[in-house]
């Protein structure tokens, strides 16, 4: 993040503290119709609006770094497998053989040179072409050129690999459009090309994934639900907001903060004082702390189910014992606190809304974030994104009060 950014952030951070431990604010309340987390025909809708037309973010480039890297995964019921080609370039397919459709690939590797099927070793290019089927001669008058694994449109940008599942209507899009300027700038100052994984966590739960998504979008509760586990680390009355057009950024602010009114402003440092909290739409959170960044993806499984997928990231892999134990202690703390508290509380909210009470969420005025995701899915649901695609990002700072 460009310098100037940072201090702009923490200009904003220290006037609400020294204005009185104010917030950045909303001009008014929201109402969210309690019906859009249950409805079967809003799920629908919201599959076939938004995340059948949208770019969705499956991994970071440093998970496919080197021709031959690969992972797989399952996004909105397909099997897809992200590898990248001999020529850098990064493509997705769908992990499906041409025989008879077993997966051709497995969790994650390196250097890989082809895909075998292991059910009848047809194997495929890393390109996603056909090498050849085994017993040829069964085969015989097979279009080989004609029977690669089916491809689905992918792109890079700023570190983020990004695919789609619009079909014909969107046969490529383009990634660095779709972040825009400003994520753009920050994600690539921040080097997510180099980033390796930690650890990954999968949790599915019978909770409406706007539930689950919207534990991520304001720091309110920290000091609630987080009182035994993390809310020493962090100011809960204060956080600032940044617009930016479908995306937004939520700045948490650390306990420490107050250490910058006995420092001159010019040694003042963003990152040991915030968590960068980006949300880019419609479905994923990273939040890029001092040494690490967090992903969370909420990819939607049914009116009422969703899986959540939590990743922990390191600029390196960890070379020592000691710094083994370092990252299996953050990663215990980050996903005891998420399951244990945050989808805890996305548990009780579903079987309120499922019974029928209360009939509208009502978000407060300091929680811009929250505000503004749902407004976006609003936007995308309507096929309106492009009102929020072409604002310029801004602060929300439209008043600031406790």
């Amino acid at each position: 993040m460009r310098r100037e950014r940072q201090l702009e952030i923490l200009d904003r951070i220290v006037g609400h503290r020294v204005g009185g431990n104010t917030t950045d604010m909303y001009p008014d309340m929201y109402f969210s119709p309690t019906d859009a987390y249950k409805s079967p025909e809003r799920y629908q809708e919201e599959l076939d609006r938004i995340f059948r037309r949208t770019p969705l973010l499956v991994c970071l480039s440093g998970d496919v770094a080197e021709p031959g890297d690969f992972v797989t995964l399952d996004m909105m019921g397909v099997p897809l497998l992200v590898a990248r080609g001999e020529d850098g370039k990064v493509r997705a397919f769908r992990n499906t053989c041409q025989h008879r459709g077993a997966c051709v690939a497995q969790g994650r590797g390196k250097g890989k040179r082809a895909f075998s099927c292991p059910y009848h070793a047809w194997s495929y290019r890393l390109d996603g072409s056909l090498i050849r089927p085994t017993h040829l001669d069964g085969f015989r008058g097979l279009d080989i050129d004609e029977v690669g694994l089916p491809a689905v449109p992918c792109d890079e940008a700023a570190g983020l690999v990004f695919v789609s599942f619009a079909g014909r209507e969107q046969p490529e899009f383009d990634a660095r459009a779709w972040l825009g300027g400003s994520l753009v700038d920050d994600f690539e100052s921040f080097g997510y090309e180099n980033y390796q994984l930690i650890t990954t966590r999968s949790t599915t739960r019978d909770v409406n994934w706007k539930i689950m998504f919207d534990s991520f979008c304001e720091m309110y509760h920290v000091q609630f639900l987080h009182a035994k586990t993390i809310a020493h680390l962090f100011r809960s009355d204060c956080s600032t907001f940044d617009d930016l057009g479908l995306h937004g950024l939520m700045t948490g602010v650390r306990a420490t903060i107050d250490e910058l009114k006995a420092q001159p402003r010019e040694e003042w440092e963003l990152m040991r004082h915030a968590a960068l909290n980006y949300h880019i739409a419609p479905n994923t959170v990273l939040i890029h702390m001092i040494d690490h960044v967090e992903m969370y993806r909420i990819l939607p499984e049914g009116p009422t189910r969703c899986r959540a997928e939590l990743s922990l990231y390191a600029p390196e892999l960890p070379t020592t014992e000691r710094a083994e134990r370092h990252w299996a202690r953050q990663a215990e703390t980050l996903i005891n606190t998420i399951e244990t508290e945050d989808m805890a509380m996305a548990d009780q909210a579903q079987f309120a809304v499922d019974a029928g009470n209360p009939p509208v969420f009502r978000f407060g005025r300091n929680e811009p974030a929250l505000i503004h995701h749902h407004e976006v899915v609003e936007a995308l649901l309507a096929g309106e994104e492009e009102r929020f695609a072409a604002r310029d990002p801004k602060p929300v700072r439209i008043s600031a009060g406790r």
